[in-house]
């Protein structure tokens, strides 16, 4: 009976659970860190589990400190028992809200991860290596000045006058420079007095062998600060000076610039002083200085010749448009006065550099083109230190809005789609050399061939395709169509054997007294060799007619003879106006 009531004191003891086992509830409930209701089933759960344990052993007669020994060592390792509470509570949740956490367990991880991605971009800064614009004049400066022909053209640029406001009026308006007698006449022959000095400075720059331009260094900015001070551009001035100190604080710390940051402001005037050694040329010419004249026109030639050794495309460019626009001017001076010229006149003609430039020389220079891109690559993307790195987007999308009309859109999502979407650099690099090579091959191939057509269609297919045009957005952005280059340099090249070979026709009239039934009676002495039509691969056609006069001409842009016609059209395919031949000779007065 009294150990009946002993059982019976303890059982009710065991209703308020000993410390201990109250200690050990509070930890495991802690470790399984779950949500506050759920914390406080599981303290529940196992004060009820530890009050039936201490009820159930007290009666079958331990002591109460036996029974919590037996519960303590029988519940094992507590925290390998909150975390197996802690899965079956989290089993037991409702289905929509596991997919409430998940969902929001992705959103924050996708938000972390672009995030940390984005700021990983945005810290990615370029750090260029390569120096191109020291790389670019360091042959250069190893030719002696007296050897260059830059240094006597800066002096030209800078004291050129440039064509007087009237005088510019009147041939935007006939399509070209006034004859004598014409409307604008007297202004030219006054803006020619003006730059009396020009020709014979450019004509002593000519001479010189090489063309020596130096690019980008701090006298290149020195000599746009002068030419804006001397065009008294108030604006353009102060600009200028901040390029000065900028080009003069890199070169003293040591940064690299970039080849696309060079400006080129005297290209302009080279083109206005070809103009004006044509409209000398013409006022000497109807002074019957015949010799001075021609001279002129021959300054203005070397004038193009040199800056075929420029190192941009766009000096290249602006040199076969001179060669081109001093080329027809001698035609039409030999067909005004070739009758005139004397034996001396012929001597300097024969002398001169239409005669003894070699036609060779009339290409294209492209090394420079891929040097621009492999230039802007480096300032574009991160170097790993093995040649590769990730393209940055801001720098890239403020390029992009430098160089087209149509700002780039730089919103957040554009920012990430052209760095997770862009290849790296080694890739585009290796991309831009593929299809590089691939037109370069096509580009090649004669005007007349149908797959020339074809040259920038690699890069027109990869800038239209919907994804290879994000992936190589750079190259879309940059690589250019040299097409319309290649063909001028081939046309300017046609203009000078044409000339040469007017210049042979009318030297043999004089020893023969007539023109000779075929081009191939000129060479080899008067002509070094048959000047070819570059849109037919044949020699240019040349017909003498019955009154004794030769007619000279290409077939021209639409590959069709049309019996010499100059009459301008629009042939099929195209959208400009152009002569249905190349006439060569006779030469027609502009009008």
């Amino acid at each position: 009976m009294i150990a009946s009531s002993k059982s019976d004191d303890e059982c009710a003891t065991a209703l308020s659970i000993p410390t201990e086992l109250q200690s050990l509830t509070e930890r495991v409930v802690r470790r399984t860190r779950l949500w506050p209701n759920e914390k406080r089933d599981v303290r529940a759960e196992l004060e009820s589990h530890f009050r039936e344990g201490l009820i159930d052993l007290l009666q079958h007669g331990m002591s109460l400190e036996q029974c919590v020994k037996v519960l303590r060592e029988e519940f094992g390792d507590e925290a390998i028992v909150a975390q197996l509470i802690r899965r079956g509570k989290k089993r037991g949740r409702p289905m929509i809200w596991k997919m409430f956490k998940w969902g929001l367990v992705s959103f924050v991880s996708l938000v972390c991860v672009t995030g940390a991605y984005a700021a990983w971009l945005t810290w990615g800064k370029p750090s260029p290596s390569v120096d191109y614009i020291a790389k670019l004049n360091e042959p250069v400066l190893a030719i002696p000045e007296d050897q260059r022909a830059w240094p006597l053209l800066r002096e030209a640029v800078l004291n050129f006058k440039t064509i007087p406001t009237e005088l510019d009026a009147v041939y935007k308006k006939t399509g070209h420079l006034p004859y004598p007698g014409e409307e604008g006449w007297d202004q030219a022959v006054e803006w020619v007095r003006m730059n009396e000095s020009i020709i014979p400075m450019v004509q002593e720059a000519v001479e010189r062998p090489h063309y020596g331009y130096i690019y980008g260094n701090v006298e290149h900015y020195r000599f746009m600060s002068e030419y804006a001070a001397r065009r008294q551009a108030n604006q353009g001035m102060e600009d200028y000076e901040q390029e000065l100190a900028k080009a003069q604080d890199d070169a003293t710390v040591g940064k690299i610039q970039s080849l696309i940051s060079i400006k080129l402001p005297s290209l302009a005037d080279f083109r206005s002083i070809a103009r004006m050694s044509v409209l000398d040329s013409r006022i000497k010419a109807n002074d019957r200085q015949l010799t001075e004249a021609w001279n002129s026109l021959d300054v203005g030639y070397g004038l193009g010749t040199k800056l075929l050794d420029g190192f941009t495309i766009i000096e290249q460019l602006v040199g076969v448009a001179i060669m081109s626009l001093e080329t027809k001017e001698m035609r039409s001076f030999l067909y005004e006065h070739g009758d005139q010229l004397t034996d001396s006149d012929w001597k300097t003609v024969l002398s001169s550099r239409i005669m003894t430039f070699p036609v060779e020389k009339i290409q294209p220079r492209l090394d420079g083109e891929r040097m621009f891109f492999e230039d802007t690559v480096q300032f574009v993307f991160t170097d790993n230190g093995h040649g590769n790195g990730h393209i940055i987007p801001e720098a890239f999308l403020a390029f992009s809005s430098g160089t087209n009309t149509q700002k780039q859109d730089d919103s957040p999502v554009n920012f990430l789609s052209v760095a997770a979407l862009h290849a790296d650099r080694k890739e585009t690099l290796r991309k831009f050399n593929e299809l590089w090579d691939q037109t370069e091959a096509l580009r090649s191939l004669p005007l007349y061939d149908p797959q020339r057509a074809e040259a920038f269609r690699p890069i027109e297919d990869l800038a239209a395709h919907p994804v290879l045009n994000k992936r190589y957005a750079m190259i879309a952005l940059m690589a250019p169509n040299l097409n319309r280059a290649d063909e001028s340099f081939r046309i300017a090249a046609m203009h000078h054997q044409a000339t040469q070979a007017v210049i042979a026709l009318l030297r043999y009239r004089q020893d023969h007294k007539q023109y000779p039934g075929s081009l191939q009676e000129l060479a080899p002495q008067y002509l070094p060799s048959i000047p070819l039509d570059i849109y037919s691969g044949n020699p240019l056609i040349y017909r003498v007619d019955e009154s004794g006069q030769f007619t000279l001409y290409s077939i021209w842009r639409d590959f069709a003879d049309d019996g010499g016609s100059s009459e301008m059209h629009i042939p099929p395919g195209s959208d400009m106006k152009m002569p249905k031949d190349m006439v060569y000779w006779p030469v027609e007065k502009e009008n």
